[in-house]
């Protein structure tokens, strides 16, 4: 996609989608099933696990890592890990509650 930018020494997953305007940082990782959305930014030495979805604007600090399967709402700032499985939202982002099997594919 137009103005994608993946720094060095950053892996990539399969399945995944990477949308306009994302920036990934060096030293990081980005699983398979991974959903980054328009604007999504994130520091140096990210780890953004399997099945992550990240809305719209969404921005990490620098060593934060995103369990798999949580998800950031649109515009969130992410200060601080995720748990797997969590809805958050929010500057900063907070974790407004677990996601289910109506939810969202969170695996057993």
């Amino acid at each position: 996609p137009p103005f994608l930018m993946v720094d060095c020494v950053t892996s990539i997953g399969d399945n995944r989608i990477i949308n306009h305007g994302v920036i990934v940082e060096h030293d990081g990782a980005v699983a398979d099933h991974v959903n980054l959305s328009s604007g999504f930014a994130c520091g140096g030495r990210a780890t953004i696990e399997e099945g992550v979805f990240a809305g719209i604007g969404v921005v990490l600090i620098p060593d934060i890592r995103l369990a798999r399967w949580s998800y950031v709402g649109a515009g969130g700032v992410v200060v601080e890990d995720t748990e797997p499985g969590g809805l958050y939202v929010g500057v900063p982002a907070r974790r407004v509650r677990t996601l289910g099997d109506n939810d969202v594919p969170v695996p057993s």
